[in-house]
């Protein structure tokens, strides 16, 4: 049986902390953006020495756009991605560019058949240029496009059978919709086939001033995601499980804490974890 994997997402001010501790973690995502123009080519080299798994996650394809596939961006990831044990390369379902202007913004798409051509169009000249599996991320909706010929699950599933490639679950995006737009998350979650999921997103975030709850990436995992990756656990393996923290970082050990509680949820009597020293606070 294949085992589930865990780790966090690099950041610049996790760099230290990643590096002192990168033989005791059993995976690691990086935004290959962040690399680009040999930014950060140490850190490239040790995962590359270390042949630590590696999640490629990009935030500037624009899968939604209409545009054409941005080939000469996708290029600059393979670039990064060179001698890397590479696990998949994933994107955003999501629009952050249009007509040329990009926004900093993962935009929602309107979930209708016209969409859903593009968007399949894009990812199979994606998965003709890689050889390695690519994976899609549903979003956190800042807002819901009406009329679409679907709603969010059945356009997920739509695009994994027309496509054939897997999914990145942002469960804790599941919940944050779940808060914002009124349904229930076990409900969503119950919709998309377990064998399509093959990593794992966990985060913290904030209400803000409108009480509208953002997957900002700053505060610990919430026990309301913590209870639904639980309850997708319980269906899956084989998974890579990232922690995704940006902002308000705390000391690595509580990092690393939420790290042993994942391990522990879906596998309790299965180990893969063992941090036994951390050699650097953030």
């Amino acid at each position: 049986m294949q085992r589930n994997t865990f780790g966090l997402e690099w950041t610049p001010e996790l760099d230290e902390p990643l590096r002192n501790n990168l033989g005791q973690f059993t995976a690691v995502e990086i935004i290959p953006e962040n690399f680009f123009q040999n930014r950060f080519k140490s850190f490239l080299d040790l995962l590359r020495t270390t042949q630590v798994p590696v999640s490629v996650h990009g935030v500037l394809l624009s899968l939604g756009s209409a545009e054409p596939l941005k080939e000469e961006h996708l290029l600059k990831v393979l670039e990064v991605m060179e001698g890397l044990n590479v696990t998949s390369f994933s994107e955003h379902l999501s629009m952050t560019e249009v007509s040329g202007v990009e926004f900093d913004a993962l935009t929602p798409l309107p979930w209708t058949k016209a969409q859903l051509a593009v968007v399949g169009d894009k990812i199979q000249k994606i998965q003709d240029t890689l050889d390695v599996p690519f994976l899609f991320e549903n979003v956190a909706n800042r807002f819901v496009i009406p009329d679409g010929d679907f709603d969010e699950p059945g356009f997920i599933n739509a695009l994994l059978e027309k496509t054939g490639c897997g999914l990145l679950l942002d469960v804790t995006n599941v919940y944050t919709n779940s808060v914002n737009f009124g349904f229930d998350a076990h409900s969503w979650l119950d919709e998309i086939p377990a064998s399509s999921i093959h990593t794992i997103h966990l985060a913290g975030g904030h209400h803000d001033p409108d009480g509208f709850l953002m997957d900002s990436h700053d505060n610990q995992v919430s026990e309301e995601v913590w209870d639904l990756y639980q309850y997708t656990m319980n269906r899956c393996q084989g998974v890579m499980t990232i922690i995704e923290r940006t902002g308000n970082l705390p000391n690595m050990e509580i990092l690393v804490e939420e790290l042993k509680r994942a391990e522990i949820l879906c596998s309790p009597f299965e180990k893969t974890l063992s941090i036994k020293k951390i050699e650097a606070r953030v």
